[in-house]
């Protein structure tokens, strides 16, 4: 319930000004990420002499991704302070183009490449070497009440030899299953709903588990607004 109250209240124009001014306070005062791991390592080398052998490996993967979530929750709010978004225009057809992907960083075992094919266009890679369980890049939009598709033309290589999916979601979806594709381009699509007033939106192209290399063709990433609701 409290969580529903939240989304409501962040919803609306004058509550999303007042979330982002106290992030900010938030952010300036408290929301460290050097302290805040230090201490966390700090914890760590305290506990590490008493956890038993067989789980010490285990425990220290759980504190590294520990910290790496601080730092990217830091790296976001730091995005959504220095540059608000505004809410996305779309053109006659109801069609909007989307811009500004970065790669999510945090997921080591893989590589990222903004591409400039020999056809003029721009792709987004990812070469994957397995040992994450996903990979992916992503940007945020803000739309108002309304349905929406967001799609875009994939393909990959020795991606599906090891049952890799692609994806294209919003953050938080729980309904996205990845699906596989081949060599061929493929247009992969997701349709969902904004109920707020207003909402900020991460779009995500992910492929799961990060195996193989996978093109999405950046110029066909897009929304589609499918109505609108009044």
């Amino acid at each position: 319930m409290n969580g529903l109250v939240a989304r409501r209240v962040v919803g609306t124009r004058e509550g999303r000004s007042l979330y982002l001014k106290r992030v900010g306070e938030l952010r300036t005062n408290i929301f460290q990420s050097g302290p805040m791991i230090a201490r966390v390592r700090e914890i760590e080398a305290r506990l590490q002499p008493v956890i038993p052998n067989n789980r010490k490996t285990w425990h220290r993967t759980a504190v590294n991704e520990l910290c790496r979530k601080i730092q990217m929750r830091e790296e976001d709010l730091d995005r959504q302070l220095s540059s608000p978004q505004r809410e996305l225009k779309f053109d006659s057809k109801g069609i909007a183009t989307i811009e500004g992907w970065k790669p999510r960083k945090a997921v080591s075992a893989s590589e990222y490449h903004p591409v400039n094919g020999p056809d003029g266009k721009k792709y987004l890679q990812i070469i994957g070497n397995g040992g994450d369980t996903s990979a992916s890049w992503r940007t945020r939009v803000m739309l108002v009440t309304g349905s929406y598709r967001f799609e875009g033309m994939v393909r990959t290589k020795n991606a599906e030899q090891h049952g890799s999916g692609v994806v294209l979601r919003i953050s938080g979806a729980r309904d996205a299953q990845p699906i596989q594709a081949d060599a061929r381009w493929t247009k992969f699509s997701y349709e969902f709903e904004i109920e707020e007033a207003i909402a900020d939106v991460e779009l995500v192209c992910e492929v799961r588990p990060a195996v193989g290399e996978v093109w999405f063709d950046a110029g066909s990433l897009r929304i589609v607004r499918v109505s609108n609701k009044e």
